[in-house]
Formats: structure tokens, C-alpha cells, sequence
């Protein structure tokens, strides 16, 4: 039998192609016979010439010969038409059978052109797309019977004798309605009826379209012989490349076995050129030796140059450098003298050459930077991104020492913070020991014990964590013993600051321009400068409420005792829906404004630092606006009315 696009026919080859097992042709004839064969039931003899006609063919399906004998017979002859949609309908209607569409499937396209095949697909995709005239007949008839039965049963259901003066009305209603409900039901049934009629139609146009669809599927996945000059060039037995011309144009055959290669050159008369229905952007090409089975698949040399260098070009896009001089690298491989290639490597060699200048600056503004910060007494833990002053604080209480760091402005950098105990606990080195150089409290140590730190961080005491509990005491963290405890609050131990390491693009951390400073700020309280409004105007409950910037309201109550330098003034009250309480520690007194540093929890955590400003309006209104402390400005402002004792 003849396999597509091979001109020497294979008579024992068995054809599996066309429609799946599956498929119903029940509905077709099953026996073949033809007048111009050998009666005998042994293999037919083909006709003059050795040419089977759509003609004859179809007398053959006519006849009803077995079918096994019109496979036999197909298989021996050469078959001279094209199965397009009018001859495929003829056969159809004749009664072929799958198994000898089978068989004429690739017999009747092994002599198409690629151009020949385009016409029959859109002949064939027509047919399928448009009615069939048979069974479109066979529906319309169907249904204009059904149509006159509908008519007659439902005016029979619907009818409804006069109303008799023997007839009550209540009787004569309800026969009113036993009419519509029948009329209603032939009506329900008419609509099922017309709907099974419809889809029946649709059933047996898919069954009737089976075989034009299988022929356009298998039409679209053949190759084609195509009449060009074809020229065997060279063959490459280390990179297994085989090179021909086809139609003036040089064509790649790769990872071809070079047995194959040289059969191909020695029979090259015999080697059938081909091409896909559907080429892709590589113009691919296939040659088959007749006879042998022996087939290889080629591209366009060009559009493989071409497809190369545009995937050698997004990989410059992406900043592959190396990835694309490999690509450059293998086009000049195979074609030494490629500009485009050539350019490409110089670009790539450019590209890479600035990485490494660029690199080597980052790495120069790096150490800069690390040098700036190890001036500024400030260590950077680079496992965990966070910065640390190289040296605690004088003694503070834990609320001063909240105030230290936010005030903190080391490096010029505005968001110093208290530590949590867990990135305390993250630089205690047990394998790292010094000395503290200096002794407070109230036993003089001759021989400290040593403390054990990361990055020669310098602590005289324990150290106040961010961490507190109940609004009375909070956690400290011992780098003598690595434990963890907790104390009063009023209790004067170290601040450590720390601040998170935000690098840019180059691996730094670029401040925020804010005036320097790094001291406690200064607590003080003098009503005897204070001519405008003395302590004594802000002492009391104050209630009112808040409105942020997002438009949310909260209630919030505030109660300024009896003030002294340095101490609690008062507290703070949020009920719900903020449900939080508060301490309050009075800053500074100027004119008529009271600058207080509120700590704020709800339940056992805190839930907000920050720094209110509160201002006289009169003896009983005050305004009070919350200062955010990550950025310095006013978030929350509202009216407080003084309650009356």
C-alpha cells in the first residue's frame, strides 16, 4: 500500500488511520461487488490499467460485495480521485463501510499537493457546516405531521360544549378548566415531541458528518510531497547534521544517524521532499526514502538562525548574559560569518564588563556604609537584618527607655525602637565574653562577671525589653546569664536600641533627613514659668472624643493628677470599642500646651506608644491631638470636655 507522499505502494502494509473503532457505521452496507473484478474468492484483480474509478468504486458498495474483498481490491490497485466532499458523500451514500474508509483514506490522499489538500479541507469543513438536504427533509416532514397532530388533539382537548340550562355553573367551570389543563398537556407533549424530533436530526447529522470530520483530521496531520529541486549537501558525523537545498533554500536535519545519511545520499533520486498542511514559523521540511521507511525531519536554516537569536535576544532582555552568548556562541558554530551573532557577543562581553563595574561599586558603597555605621557606634546583625547601638544607655526606667530609643536618631536614622526579648535573645553569644568597664548600683564589684554579646556591643547591666505585661512590670533580658526576667517599671536599668535594616537596590540603607540627636529627651515641668496656664488648669477627668484621619471615632477619657518632675501625671481610658487602658508621663509644660508620653495596653499587650499634645482652649475645654511616633505627625485629634467632680 502506498504510504503518503511515498510513490512506491507497500501491497501487505496494514492501514490504521481515519475514524476510531468506536465509531458506528452500522447504518452502512457491508457487502461490495464489482462487475469488473474476477468472481473467484481469491485476491480480486484490478482493472485495466490498474486504476480504480470513484465510478467504480461505487458500483463496487452498490453491489454489496464482502467488504473484505474491496479492502483487497483497494489495496492492490492505485486509486485515481481525490476523497473530497462530493465523492466522500457518493461512497457514503453507497454504503462504504469504516473499514474500507480505512483503507481509501490515505490511498485517495497520497497523490494530493499541499494546495490540493487546502481545497479539499475547505470543501469538506463546508459540507460539515451546512445542512444535509436528506435529513433535513426527513425532520421537516416528520415535523409537519407532528404539527397537524398537535392541531387536531388540541382543539379536540379544547373544546367545551355550550353551557345547557340543566348545568350548574360551578359544573360548567370546572369543565372549563379540565379543558385548558388538556390543552395544557398537549401543548407539554407537542413541545417534547418537536425537541427528540430536533435532536434526532442532530444525532444522525453528527453520525453522517463522522466521516468528513475524520478525513479533515487526518488531511490536516499529513504531510505532503512537494515539487521542489532537492540537493544532498554534507553531513556533519559529530553533530549528526545533515545538509540539503530544497527549492534554493538550506535546510537542517538534525540528530540524523549517519547510516541514515548515507542511504539518503546514495538513493537521493529515490527521497520524496514533503511538507506539513500547516507549516509552523521554521518552514519545516521531511524526506522519505521510498521503499525503506527511512524519514527525517528539517527547518529552514534561516528561521533556525532567526528563532535563535530572538531567544538570544530575551535572554539579553532578562539579563542572561551568559545564557545568551551560549546561543550567540552555537549560531557562530554553524555559521561563522552571522553579524547579528557577532554583534551579540560584543554586546553580551559589554554588558558583562558593566556587572562587574556596577558590582564593584555596590561593594565600594557597602563598605562605606558599614564604615559610616561602625562610626556612629552601630552594629549590623546582617543574619537577621536588624541594627544595634554599640552602647546601652544610662539607667532608665522602661517608659524613659521607650522614649530614649523613639528619640534616638544614631545614623540619622528617625525609627529606633526598644528591642522585643527574642532579638535580644538572638545576639546572647555564650562563646563571646567581656568586661564591664564601668560598676553601678549598689555593690562595688572588684571582678564583674563577663557578658556575653554579638558584635562588640558594650552592656554595663541588664536590658529593658520592648516586652511588658499588666501595665506594671516589664521583661529584661541579663547578657551575664542569657535568662530572662521581668521587673517594676520604675526600676532603673539600659536601653539597647534597634532599628530594621531596609536596604535599596545597592544593598544600602538611606536615612531619613531628621536632626541629630541622642540623648533622653528633657522632662520638664515648671508652673512657675508659666504665667498662661499653670499645672493646675490641666488637673482633672477629661472626656470627649477622637477622630482619625480615616474618619473613625472612639471615646477616650484622660485623668491628670497632682504633677512632679519625671512621674505619672495621669492616666488614659479607651472603652469600647478600643477597649484599652493607659499611663500617662508628662513631658514638657509650655505656655498653654502639656506635651505627655502615654504607654496604652489592652488586656495584657501593648497596643500604642505615642505622644499626645494637649492644649487649653479654656478653663473646660482641651484639644488633645495623638502623635505618631513613626512619623512625627499628627493622626488623631478631638475636643475634651472637663467632667465635673
Amino acid at each position: 500500500m502506498r504510504r503518503l507522499g511515498i510513490p512506491v505502494k507497500r501491497k501487505t502494509a496494514t492501514i490504521k488511520a481515519g475514524l476510531s473503532a468506536s465509531v458506528c457505521w452500522g447504518c452502512l452496507c457491508f457487502l461490495l461487488v464489482t462487475g469488473c473484478i474476477a468472481q473467484s474468492q481469491t485476491t480480486p484483480k484490478c482493472p485495466v490499467a490498474h486504476r480504480l474509478t470513484l465510478e467504480q468504486v461505487r458500483k463496487f458498495l452498490v453491489q454489496k460485495e464482502p467488504e473484505k474483498r474491496t479492502v483487497d481490491l483497494i489495496q492492490a490497485c492505485n486509486v485515481s480521485f481525490s476523497l473530497d466532499a462530493p465523492s466522500l458523500e457518493q461512497l457514503v451514500d453507497a454504503g462504504m463501510t469504516e473499514g474500507e474508509f480505512n483503507v481509501l483514506n490515505p490511498e485517495t490522499a497520497a497523490g494530493l499537493t499541499v494546495d490540493q489538500a487546502h481545497v479539499e479541507v475547505a470543501g469538506l469543513e463546508a459540507y460539515v457546516a451546512g445542512p444535509n438536504s436528506t435529513l433535513a427533509a426527513q425532520r421537516d416532514a416528520e415535523l409537519q405531521k407532528l404539527n397537524a397532530q398537535y392541531q387536531t388533539e388540541r382543539a379536540k382537548a379544547a373544546k367545551v360544549p355550550p353551557k345547557d340550562p340543566f348545568t350548574s355553573t360551578a359544573d360548567y367551570n370546572a369543565q372549563v378548566q379540565r379543558a385548558q389543563a388538556a390543552a395544557t398537556e398537549v401543548d407539554r407533549n407537542h413541545e417534547t415531541a418537536v425537541a427528540q424530533v430536533n435532536a434526532d436530526y442532530q444525532s444522525k447529522l453528527d453520525l453522517r458528518n463522522t466521516p468528513f470530520l475524520a478525513r479533515i483530521e487526518f488531511l490536516k496531520k499529513s504531510e505532503y510531497r512537494v515539487a521542489v529541486s532537492a540537493t544532498f549537501n554534507n553531513y556533519n558525523a559529530d553533530t549528526q547534521r545533515l545538509t540539503a537545498t530544497i527549492g534554493g533554500e538550506e535546510y537542517w536535519f538534525d540528530t540524523v544517524p549517519g547510516d541514515t545519511a548515507r542511504r539518503l545520499n546514495e538513493n537521493w533520486k529515490s527521497v520524496a521532499v514533503e511538507q506539513p498542511y500547516a507549516e509552523d514559523a521554521l518552514k519545516t521540511r521531511m524526506l522519505r526514502l521510498a521503499g525503506t521507511g527511512i524519514e527525517v525531519s528539517g527547518a529552514l536554516h534561516s528561521a533556525q538562525i532567526a528563532e535563535q537569536l530572538r531567544d538570544a535576544q530575551l535572554r539579553m532582555d532578562e539579563e542572561d548574559y551568559d545564557g545568551a552568548a551560549t546561543v550567540y556562541q552555537a549560531i557562530l558554530a554553524v555559521d561563522p560569518n552571522n553579524q547579528p551573532a557577532k554583534v551579540g557577543i560584543e554586546k553580551v562581553n559589554s554588558q558583562k564588563e558593566a556587572q562587574k563595574e556596577e558590582a564593584a561599586l555596590k561593594t565600594q558603597k557597602q563598605k562605606t556604609f558599614l564604615a559610616g555605621l561602625n562610626a556612629a557606634g552601630i552594629w549590623l546583625d546582617t543574619k537577621t537584618n536588624l541594627m544595634w547601638i554599640t552602647q546601652d544607655s544610662d539607667p532608665v526606667d522602661w517608659q524613659q527607655a521607650s522614649a530614649y530609643c523613639k528619640a534616638f536618631r544614631g545614623g540619622s536614622f528617625p525609627d529606633w525602637r526598644l528591642p522585643s526579648i527574642g532579638q535580644l535573645r538572638g545576639i546572647y553569644d555564650p562563646g563571646s565574653s567581656a568586661y564591664v568597664d564601668r560598676v553601678h548600683g549598689f555593690i562595688h564589684v572588684t571582678k564583674p562577671d563577663p557578658y556575653h554579646i554579638m558584635g562588640g556591643i558594650k552592656i554595663t547591666t541588664s536590658t529593658w525589653s520592648s516586652n511588658a505585661k499588666d501595665g506594671q512590670v516589664a521583661y529584661l533580658f541579663s547578657f551575664f546569664t542569657g535568662g530572662v526576667y521581668t521587673d517594676s517599671e520604675r526600676i532603673h536599668e539600659r536601653a539597647l536600641c534597634v532599628r530594621t535594616y531596609q536596604p535599596d537596590s545597592d544593598g544600602l540603607d538611606a536615612p531619613a533627613p531628621v536632626a541629630a540627636a541622642s540623648t533622653l529627651p528633657q522632662i520638664s515641668l515648671n508652673p512657675e514659668n508659666s504665667s498662661s496656664a499653670p499645672l493646675s488648669d490641666f488637673v482633672g477627668t477629661w472626656v470627649g472624643t477622637m477622630h482619625s484621619a480615616t474618619g473613625q471615632s472612639f471615646p477616650v477619657m484622660i485623668r491628670l493628677n497632682e504633677i512632679t518632675t519625671g512621674d505619672w501625671c495621669g492616666t488614659i481610658h479607651h472603652p469600647p470599642p478600643l477597649d484599652a487602658d493607659g499611663r500617662l508621663l508628662c513631658m514638657k509644660l509650655e505656655g498653654g500646651t502639656l506635651t505627655v508620653s502615654q504607654t496604652i495596653t489592652r488586656g495584657r499587650e501593648r497596643c500604642l506608644d505615642g505622644v499626645n499634645v494637649l492644649t487649653l482652649v479654656d478653663h473646660d475645654t482641651m484639644e488633645r491631638v495623638w502623635i505618631d511616633p513613626a512619623t512625627g505627625v499628627g493622626r488623631d485629634k478631638g475636643l475634651l470636655k472637663r467632667q465635673k467632680e
